[in-house]
């Protein structure tokens, strides 16, 4: 099925609260399913639609987790312009958890092959939200992704709030694909 991707990410999750709570643990699990419906030519993008549910498999109370299910809604875009590789898109969150509200998210990317294993990129993105009188917040980021042959990766991420909650995150995953070997330049269209 070369226009769907299906996906579970099952994450270990650290947190470290301002009151000393926290601690490290499973995570929540999301399950996506990616279908494309516009094949990218010379001049179009292929855009898909990549619907995700998340679920409160984490610990919601050590911040290990959201505490309830999101359901999240939205389209993205892919362009491959000369060695980079620009995409993005947006989508809205719904939300089951309870003291939190609906959300949506806008972002853009942009991601360049430096060899056959490794790529880079840089983010800028823009969420509302999903907290009653909470903060729309917009942040940058950087990161690098390392291929081990054609089914394993390893992910780093790092970014900073430029407007709202003023705030440093940080991510690191290891990815296992179980589909066929991405050709060079196509590391975006899994994420």
């Amino acid at each position: 099925m070369p226009n769907v991707q299906f996906s579970v990410t099952a994450q270990r999750s650290g947190a470290r609260r301002s009151d000393g709570s926290g601690g490290f643990g499973f995570g929540d699990t999301e399950i996506a399913l990616k279908v494309r419906f516009i094949q990218e030519s010379r001049t179009l993008p292929q855009v898909a639609f990549y619907p995700s549910v998340t679920l409160p498999s984490g610990d919601g109370e050590r911040g290990l987790g959201e505490g309830g299910t999101t359901v999240f809604l939205p389209v993205w875009a892919q362009k491959d312009i000369g060695v980079w590789t620009a995409f993005g898109g947006g989508g809205v969150d719904h939300r089951s958890i309870p003291g939190s509200k609906n959300s949506s998210f806008a972002g853009i990317a942009a991601q360049r092959d430096i060899s056959e294993r490794d790529s880079y990129g840089f983010e800028l993105y823009h969420t509302t939200s999903d907290h009653p009188g909470g903060t729309d917040t917009t942040s940058a980021g950087f990161g690098f992704i390392h291929r081990v042959g054609g089914l394993h990766a390893v992910l780093f991420s790092v970014g900073r709030a430029l407007h709202g909650d003023n705030g440093f995150t940080g991510y690191a995953a290891y990815e296992f694909n179980l589909g066929p070997k991405p050709r060079a330049g196509a590391a975006a269209e899994q994420h």
